[in-house]
């Protein structure tokens, strides 16, 4: 995990999205406007086009939890510089993520915490 958020914060998003199944679903749905981008190549198409966007992105792993034998939550701060407005944004984030084999098959972005706690152990009931 630690490396494809390094690879992310790196932009080297071809790395980033090696981490993953081939059919990696990851799901934006809580952004305004997003949704779930599906397989590496569109991953990697989405997150290029961040550098439209945004100057300078990273997440701060703060920490990994173990929600079940196949999910963990990655507790993170978001912290984004607007390319062409300069603005900040410093966020709290949690990320699902559910692993097949090893290999993440499923994340899923969380602004509030406490719903991807809820959520993450919903999945495993």
């Amino acid at each position: 995990m630690h490396e494809g958020f390094g690879a992310f914060d790196a932009r080297d998003f071809t790395a980033a999205v090696s981490f993953f199944a081939p059919d990696i679903e990851w799901d934006f749905s809580a952004l305004p406007g997003e949704g779930v981008v599906r397989g590496r190549d569109d991953l990697r198409a989405y997150f290029e086009g961040l550098n439209q966007v945004w100057a300078e992105m990273t997440n701060d792993i703060e920490k990994i939890e173990e929600v079940g034998e196949d999910r963990v939550i990655v507790l993170a701060r978001l912290r984004a510089r607007g390319l062409r407005s300069g603005v900040d944004v410093d966020a709290p984030v949690a990320y699902l993520w559910e692993i097949r084999d090893g290999t993440p098959v499923r994340i899923r972005l969380f602004f509030d915490r406490d719903e991807a706690q809820r959520a993450g152990t919903a999945e495993t009931a």
